[in-house]
């Protein structure tokens, strides 16, 4: 009898443990939801708080090092980030004469453009260039711009499949650590309240160099022999220059923004609330065939008609939306495309369908 009482307690103690430890377990994996109506995306957005991104996001701050507002949830950081950051980016067209004098040096310095991998590593350093002038930074090489392209690559990879990333980001840092900088990147760092001017330069130039680098290439592909962007190259050009309409009939804006539709940069935004993590699906929103005729077609003329209700936001909604803005970010693309134009001209077009496809074996803009 007392052996019967002492194994039915020794079944109830596994099983108070295995109670304990799945309820553990629960606590420590948050549910996955995913959001694919537009409507629905805003609302959640803009209830979101920052912490809620920032939580999201926190494999990217261990990977990379960085410290910004998408990895840092309080309100004053984010505030004082943004608010120096669109400083800057509001003085770009100021500075376009020198903008230029980069993107054309940075082409001339790289290999030639004889095939796809030619023309990524091309438009990888002319981006960078660009980014690290804007947020003034130089001392860098060509080779050390496409190593970081490619660090960049590897650690993003690495951080979404939880795999260890400090080789990489140690190398990372130590090409960074050998770059000069100035006033700007120095009050990054007392804003960001960290000692390592490497952290501060990718906390910008990651979200920069990936944003316009994978809008350029699936432009690329479109525009090609079609579409001219030499004006561009004039330092008179202004905000107002995309609003002129190119030899397709519609504006460079259009442009600009029906790729930013089919080929979003950010195919799902994260916010983690609670034990919840959702996903607002920004691909699958920009092809809602409810919302757009025929989405699977890049069509920049629908962008000339009248504006139908929602389903775009490339950039996210709310207080944690991304700094970026889609005319800034078309003025430099039309920019580069634009000293690429001349080199690409004997190109096949079909041949640069694979531009189509990013360096991590996705489709541009596709849902997943």
């Amino acid at each position: 009898m007392l052996s019967l009482q002492l194994i039915l307690g020794g079944l109830a103690l596994v099983l108070v443990v295995v109670i304990l430890h799945r309820n553990k377990v629960q606590r420590r994996t948050p549910h996955n939801r995913k959001i694919i109506d537009f409507h629905g995306a805003i609302n959640f957005l803009q209830e979101c708080t920052l912490h809620s991104r920032a939580n999201a996001n926190l494999h990217l701050r261990d990977a990379f090092g960085i410290m910004n507002p998408f990895v840092n949830g309080e309100t004053y950081f984010h505030d004082q980030f943004v608010r120096y950051v669109s400083r800057q980016l509001r003085r770009v067209t100021s500075q376009w004469s020198e903008l230029i004098h980069v993107s054309k040096m940075s082409a001339e310095q790289t290999s030639g453009m004889s095939d796809t991998t030619q023309i990524r590593n091309r438009v990888r350093v002319i981006v960078m260039s660009i980014a690290l002038k804007i947020i003034e930074v130089d001392g860098y090489t060509t080779d050390e711009l496409l190593r970081v392209g490619e660090l960049i690559d590897l650690i993003w990879i690495q951080a979404k499949i939880g795999a260890p990333t400090g080789t990489h980001r140690d190398e990372l840092h130590d090409i960074l650590r050998r770059w000069k900088y100035n006033v700007f990147i120095e009050t990054i760092l007392k804003i960001s309240d960290v000692n390592k001017a490497e952290c501060a330069i990718l906390s910008i130039l990651i979200p920069a160099y990936e944003t316009m680098y994978r809008v350029i290439l699936p432009l690329t592909f479109h525009t090609h022999n079609k579409i001219s962007f030499d004006h561009f190259l004039d330092p008179s050009v202004s905000e107002s220059t995309l609003c002129s309409s190119c030899e397709e009939g519609y504006t460079y804006l259009a442009l600009i923004q029906e790729t930013l539709r089919r080929y979003p940069v950010v195919k799902r935004i994260k916010r983690e609330t609670g034990h919840e993590m959702t996903s607002v699906d920004i691909a699958a929103i920009h092809l809602d065939e409810h919302i757009w005729e025929r989405p699977e077609e890049f069509d920049p003329m629908r962008w000339m008609t009248s504006r139908r209700d929602g389903g775009y936001m490339p950039f996210g909604a709310g207080k944690g939306r991304c700094i970026a803005n889609e005319k800034i970010v078309g003025l430099i693309v039309c920019m580069v495309l634009g000293v690429l134009e001349k080199p690409l001209r004997d190109f096949k077009s079909e041949d640069l369908r694979v531009l189509l496809v990013n360096d991590r074996g996705q489709q541009y803009g596709t849902s997943g």
